[in-house]
């Protein structure tokens, strides 16, 4: 018949195996902080902790959002100033063209060619103002077209330049309207480029002199403005991701520094904890005889 054990042992055993079992929650406890980094496993380890730490990535994830919203903002003003230039130098070649009929050696006759010479750049300067960023025309506004001017110059988009939010309630230009830059109706660049081309077809080098080049002055004056604004757009917008960037760094680093493990004191504990799980279990096989272990819960 087995020996039952005094009611004094059966209680110390009971006491040691609830602490080996505590002990061992708590060893892997400390193993799985150590090996994610991170002090809080469930929020029930730190409910205010967890609540904070949530509230930090939660506003680094928002963070991130302004820095990816004005990275765009970027690519399309960047893509603006770029094809501005590329305008700049065509309506120079149209002005040097034109003033070419003032030249001594000038012959009507070839007003012909100067007039398919300048229908060609005129065509250049329209493809340019119809560029596209991800399949719509970035001169369109928020239209949403797919080209900013029709093939005879008409302006096809909208006067409502698109925006992004760069920070909380923070939203900058992230273009131009085509309208703003090249006009509208036929008095735009484009009527006027067309209507060079007619007197030049006509012969009628007076007007092309006298209201054509005079025109085309203006317009390419207008063009370095609307230039020099998509540049200052630009770096207003370069200015709002950096603080942006520097924003979403900052919470990110808070976030992980309310849930980061103190990996020196971890390490610490779990050797320790350790330690006291042996030592427990030494107990408990001194105190219950290996044949009566079959007594123990």
């Amino acid at each position: 018949m087995p020996a039952v054990l005094p009611a004094t042992t059966l209680a110390f055993s009971q006491e040691l195996l609830s602490s080996l079992s505590a002990g061992e929650a708590n060893t892997q406890q400390l193993q799985a902080q150590l090996s994610t980094g991170s002090s809080i496993l469930a929020p029930s380890d730190n409910p205010t902790g967890a609540v904070d730490a949530l509230s930090a990535q939660a506003a680094a994830a928002q963070a991130n959002t302004w820095v990816t919203n004005a990275a765009d903002g970027l690519s399309r003003l960047g893509l603006a100033n770029q094809t501005l230039d590329q305008v700049l130098a065509q309506v120079s070649q149209l002005q040097q063209s034109v003033e070419s009929v003032s030249t001594a050696n000038f012959s009507p006759a070839g007003s012909s060619a100067l007039a398919v010479k300048v229908q060609g750049i005129g065509r250049s300067i329209l493809a340019n103002a119809n560029t596209s960023y991800e399949g719509y025309a970035i001169f369109g506004g928020t239209s949403g077209a797919t080209d900013a001017f029709s093939s005879s110059g008409a302006y096809l988009g909208n006067g409502t330049a698109p925006t992004r939010t760069v920070g909380p309630g923070i939203q900058l230009a992230a273009g131009v309207t085509g309208d703003s830059v090249f006009g509208s109706g036929s008095a735009n660049l484009f009527g006027v480029i067309n209507q060079t081309v007619t007197n030049l077809q006509a012969g009628n080098t007076n007007a092309v002199l006298n209201t054509d080049l005079p025109a085309l002055n203006k317009w390419y004056d207008k063009l370095q403005s609307s230039a020099a604004q998509v540049g200052a757009l630009y770096d207003e917008m370069s200015s709002a991701k950096s603080q942006a960037s520097s924003t979403a760094e900052t919470l990110s680093t808070q976030a992980s520094g309310i849930t980061a493990v103190d990996l020196p004191q971890a390490s610490t504990e779990l050797s320790l904890q350790r330690s006291t799980l042996q030592a427990a279990l030494y107990s408990l096989s001194q105190v219950v005889p290996q044949s009566l272990v079959q007594y123990l819960p």
